[in-house]
């Protein structure tokens, strides 16, 4: 009989993360799984799914209703003198060091192992933390990584980190290490489907690419001149992945748009709806069944 393995897998796409912290709550609160085998937070979902794997729920909910709705945190002015529009440094340092402290102890001892990927410019390749293993990176360190998307955001060159950014710069999807970790049963969380972008999405890309990260090194600017290649051939990666594999996929229902870049805090508080409705809607798939039997396992 096949050992179910399960991974939790969670996108990035700025402030439309609000949906995925929303499915997660709804995933603990309402159908009772907490613990996945691997879990893997991506970009702006990092942070979300560190909260959700050290059983800190309410801090999703306080932290998206109540933090992020300011300008301290989110400037969209700054798209157009280059400096970033998000500040990661307030975000990390303010927010999950001191207002909202991730419960470090939790993230060494709790079962499964977190994941937090950042794309390496230099080596062309996919870099994680991992929560059990000393490796070099913080958790601290790893959040800023994952979601460095301007060029102010990379620390000095003497910093071990100068060399990492987010990985959905380049659009990698990031199942392959779940794979290799021998999961069986996936449940991947993705609020920015890329696959369908309209003229507005790509010329909002195009500003992006123009003035946030027009000092990027050339390694990463060349990428991102090919950005929208690379989204249609990971997206028939994934298409083939999915049809290989036990994959349940809770992404926006059909005519639901979310903004990467609205913050206010009636639209926040809808889209963490959105994520709640999203997963309620996956009520009757089987596959939920196997990660709340496989998450009363590993307590």
């Amino acid at each position: 009989m096949e050992q179910v393995k399960t991974a939790l897998i969670c996108y990035g796409g700025g402030m439309k993360v609000a949906f995925t912290a929303g499915a997660l709550i709804e995933l603990a609160k309402n159908f009772g799984v907490t613990n996945f085998d691997v879990l893997i937070g991506a970009s702006s979902s990092a942070p979300t799914l560190t909260y959700f794997y050290t059983g800190q729920y309410g801090a999703i909910s306080q932290i998206w209703t109540k933090e992020l709705n300011t300008r301290l945190f989110l400037n969209k002015l700054n798209l157009f003198s280059g400096r970033p529009i998000f500040n990661l440094d307030y975000l990390v340092d303010e927010i999950f060091r001191r207002r909202y402290p991730v419960d470090l102890a939790k993230l060494i001892n709790q079962p499964g192992d977190l994941f937090i990927p950042f794309y390496d410019y230099q080596n062309q390749k996919i870099v994680y933390y991992h929560n059990h293993e000393k490796n070099g990176f913080d958790i601290w360190e790893s959040m800023k990584a994952t979601m460095t998307i301007n060029h102010h955001h990379l620390p000095e060159r003497v910093s071990p980190m100068s060399h990492y950014v987010d990985p959905e710069l380049v659009s990698p999807f990031v199942y392959q290490k779940a794979i290799d970790l021998g999961v069986t049963h996936f449940l991947i969380i993705n609020a920015d489907k890329k696959q369908d972008w309209s003229v507005q999405q790509r010329l909002g890309f195009w500003l992006f690419r123009i003035f946030q990260t027009r000092h990027f090194p050339a390694e990463i600017k060349g990428l991102l001149k090919n950005h929208l290649k690379i989204i249609r051939a990971n997206q028939q990666d994934f298409t083939e992945f999915c049809q290989n594999h036990q994959v349940l996929v809770v992404d926006p229902l059909p005519g639901i748009k979310l903004s990467v870049l609205q913050s206010g805090h009636g639209h926040l508080s809808q889209v963490i709806n959105y994520g709640r409705q999203a997963l309620r809607s996956k009520s009757d798939n089987q596959m939920l069944e196997v990660f709340r039997r496989r998450s009363r396992e590993l307590c």
